[in-house]
């Protein structure tokens, strides 16, 4: 199956025989996460009423949850238990959830809705915004330790403490890179900063994408390989996260009335694919994205692995992301 944006927002998806990851299924993942975290939260010795403002700011954000899902397709592929990738699923949504927080408030991006419903500081305050930020990048790091223990059930120390090691220099890379990213988007165009739109969009989202590939790679039960099939996935992740962020820039192209703040790389504060590119160009990297994830789980099929769930969870991540908007927007 690939997917191809043709014009006009209308999105092509060549017809495939192969089965895609049901409703049912994505439902279910999504159902689990949401325990996860509220358990996490539930069991916390906050007051009840920050309880509350953590539990919306971690479910009110996001809709899709496809980093998590991320996480336990490729869990699945790899036959990892089934109970530490849901941990390291809402490990990955915790320090999503967090940056969204952070990203709304009007010293960043002064965002008052997110999903059509009120973002976190505007249905509470800001100071609570910040508090239940800092929570979930805590609690994000605990989550972690905690699947890698259930994954290797403590009978392999070992291989238990090179897991936690790896995973936690890789969560602390990440959370620089996000940090960088929106530095980047808030200082706009530099001589010192990042202006490239690919580049940016892998700080801003391709690396929380190869953070939750990797967080599966790393709780495989088979140690043998571990680390390059890690670095598969990573590309696999990397790859599908630019392409989340090219779409989201043309989607954002179509919905702007302000037609002429696409007119260049710092008109609307940051760079972005369509400003670089140009609507065909952004459509063709999109196509090219796509590419690059399917061929990078060639390493996963020659171990005799079955990557059509993986490669469809990228087409499906795609078509859902791109929302079909009315004709007539530019």
């Amino acid at each position: 199956m690939r997917v191809h944006l043709g014009r006009k927002g209308k999105t092509l998806v060549t017809p495939s025989t192969r089965p895609e990851p049901s409703e049912r299924k994505l439902a279910l993942w999504r159902e689990r996460v949401k325990e996860c975290l509220d358990k996490a939260i539930g069991s916390s010795r906050l007051p009840s009423p920050l309880q509350e403002v953590i539990r919306y700011g971690s479910t009110v954000p996001v809709a899709s949850r496809w980093r998590a899902i991320l996480v336990m397709q490729i869990g699945e592929t790899l036959g990892s238990h089934e109970g530490a990738c849901a941990l390291a699923a809402s490990a990955v949504e915790a320090l999503h959830c967090a940056t969204l927080c952070v990203d709304d408030l009007p010293c960043m991006d002064n965002a008052t809705e997110r999903r059509r419903r009120p973002s976190l500081h505007q249905r509470f305050n800001e100071a609570v915004a910040i508090q239940a930020a800092l929570w979930l990048l805590g609690t994000s790091r605990t989550l972690v330790v905690e699947a890698v223990k259930i994954a290797h059930g403590g009978s392999y120390p070992a291989l238990e403490a090179e897991s936690i090691s790896v995973l936690s220099d890789l969560q602390q890379k990440t959370e620089d890179e996000l940090q960088l990213g929106q530095f980047t988007e808030m200082m706009g165009s530099s001589d010192r900063l990042i202006v490239d739109a690919e580049a940016v969009a892998r700080l801003k989202c391709g690396r929380v994408f190869a953070l939750a590939a990797q967080f599966a790679a790393w709780l495989s039960p088979d140690p043998q390989g571990r680390r390059e099939r890690a670095r598969s996935l990573d590309e696999y992740g990397d790859a599908i996260g630019l392409a989340y962020q090219a779409l989201d820039d043309l989607d954002d192209r179509r919905t702007d009335v302000l037609a002429e703040s696409w007119s260049g790389l710092s008109a609307v504060g940051r760079p972005t694919f369509v400003a670089q590119f140009g609507v065909d160009g952004t459509e063709r990297l999109i196509d090219g994205y796509l590419a690059r994830a399917i061929a990078a789980l060639a390493p996963l099929a020659a171990e005799g692995r079955n990557c059509e769930p993986l490669e469809h969870l990228a087409t499906l991540i795609m078509r859902r992301a791109h929302v079909i908007r009315p004709a007539g927007l530019p």
